[in-house]
């Protein structure tokens, strides 16, 4: 492991390098103030902060389904009602005459009925007694009293009778359907006079009323709403959007802190009740829709208010926390280091000092030029960015102009490829080689550890009248603090927040 300590040399010179330059750049004589900012124990709390709009749980909207003009209103906004209620009527005029129509004309088809009915008992009669006749003409023509055309006329009285039997036995199934289709109408009448009256579904209070007295309501091409009645204000629900990049955070379960505008300075409660999969795109952002319920049990939200939401990750007590301007804070000259991610300079250099880590670290092979390949991916990707900091007037990353969330982006694109290239042992390897080579380490990877901490970060603290960083590890962060740990640290202890730096004449 020869090559580490190597390494960690050719850092500190680049460090060093950097340095210079910043500081005799010009002849400008410099000075760095370096303001602080102490270690303290406290509570943490993580939210997503979101918005979203008050609804009821429940929004019944009732509507008309028969045309007509409204001639009774019994209720208006606010209106707490009661299921069954007299909501409004509609002009029942035409419908009772078309319900007396129906009426008639059911009467009609049963007497149609009963009129078939003795058709049909006359029909029997008359075949009855063709049948007798052409017995009897039988009977004659054996004792040669008729002739063969005598039967033949019996014969098609038979035919004709039965004929005429079939018929009223047929008008007879006619008028008993008939009877069945005006009784249909008869109900479909007194259905629509039903509906005259509009009533309420359910128990709630009307929130919104769209007709008014004298008012025509047409529904002919569709069902016109009236009323909409919310079932219970005591429990109201809230629908936000979260972005892809806190959903994954979010789960149902998490307690939800929230105010309205109308009531400045009170909090209201609440957890979330549901996330759900669908996604949406708002100023091409991908956002999901989460929804909220909460308790309203003295009815002071109002469905359509804006909630401004905080949704809790996570909150920890007596925790030792450090401010979040310190985990952001790099001195004059660290940035440029920064470019030679996990100790590897640029060039032929890089690419050697990578072959000899992956052989130390025990790759050889495809192995090894796979991790080659990476890093020397990952080296022109840095040189690509410091080269867009200097087109920015920053003068590279120690400038000032740099991206950092770039910076991020790049290393975990090589934490992810190099994580399918090495094993456990070799990953834990290289990330050691990386952090002998930046000394304590700079800025660093977030992953789950067994007592809550979410990651690992670094922070600079004055010693010797110098800047030197120190490894922490972090959990929750607000808006202010991150939690942390760390054995070198306690509470009390002056952490690096942000450098100035004073022109000398």
């Amino acid at each position: 492991m020869k090559s580490i300590y190597k390494n960690k040399w050719v850092y500190g010179a680049v460090i060093a390098g950097a340095a210079i330059w910043y500081f005799q750049g010009d002849t400008t004589t410099t000075t760095i103030e370096y303001q602080t900012g102490p270690l303290t124990i406290g509570d943490v709390e993580s939210v997503v902060n979101t918005a979203g709009t008050l609804s009821p749980l429940s929004i019944v909207e009732v509507g008309s389904e028969v045309s007509g003009l409204i001639v009774e209103l019994n209720v208006d906004f606010n209106s707490v009602v009661k299921e069954g209620d007299l909501l409004a009527r509609i002009d029942d005029r035409d419908v009772r005459v078309l319900l007396r129509q129906r009426e008639a004309d059911l009467e009609v088809s049963r007497a149609n009925l009963i009129q078939e009915k003795a058709n049909l008992l006359k029909a029997e009669t008359d075949s009855e007694f063709a049948e007798n006749e052409l017995e009897r003409s039988y009977s004659l023509l054996e004792r040669q009293l008729i002739s063969e055309t005598d039967i033949e006329t019996s014969l098609s009285r038979v035919r004709a009778a039965e004929a005429s039997l079939e018929s009223a036995k047929a008008q007879i199934v006619s008028a008993e359907a008939s009877i069945l289709q005006r009784e249909a109408q008869l109900e479909q009448a007194q259905i629509d006079l039903e509906r005259t009256q509009i009533t309420s579904p359910v128990d709630g209070i009307v929130i919104n009323r769209l007709v008014d007295l004298g008012q025509a309501v047409n529904a002919n091409q569709n069902i016109p709403v009236l009323f909409e009645v919310a079932q219970d204000l005591a429990e109201m629900q809230i629908e936000a959007d979260i972005g892809e990049a806190d959903i994954g955070k979010v789960n149902e379960g998490m307690d939800v802190r929230f105010s309205v505008d109308a009531y400045l300075g009170q909090s209201f409660a609440g957890s979330v009740a549901q996330v759900r999969k669908s996604a949406g795109t708002v100023n091409n952002v991908v956002t999901y829709t989460i929804i909220i319920d909460a308790a309203n049990p003295r009815e002071l939200l109002l469905p359509g208010m804006t909630a401004n939401v905080d949704i809790v990750l996570g909150s920890t007590s007596g925790v030792l926390r450090v401010p979040n301007a310190a985990l952001r804070f790099r001195p004059p000259g660290a940035e440029e280091a920064e470019e030679q991610e996990g100790g590897f300079g640029g060039g032929n250099n890089a690419t050697a000092q990578a072959e000899q880590t992956g052989k130390d670290i025990g790759l050889e092979g495809d192995k090894l030029k796979q991790f080659v390949a990476a890093i020397e991916a990952n080296t022109a990707e840095f040189a690509k960015l410091r080269e867009a900091a200097q087109d920015g007037g920053g003068g590279g990353f120690g400038g000032g102009n740099f991206d950092r969330t770039a910076i991020t982006n790049i290393r975990t694109k090589l934490t992810n490829e190099l994580s399918l290239i090495l094993t456990d042992e070799q990953m834990t390897a290289y990330q050691t080689a990386a952090g002998a080579g930046r000394g304590n380490g700079g800025g660093g990877g977030r992953g789950g550890n067994a007592d809550g901490l979410t990651g690992t970060g670094e922070i600079w603290v004055m010693r010797d009248g110098e800047p030197a960083s120190v490894r922490v590890r972090t959990g929750l962060v607000d808006t202010q603090y991150t939690e942390i740990q760390s054995v070198e640290l306690a509470e009390g202890a002056e952490v690096i927040v942000r450098a100035v730096v004073l022109e000398n004449d």
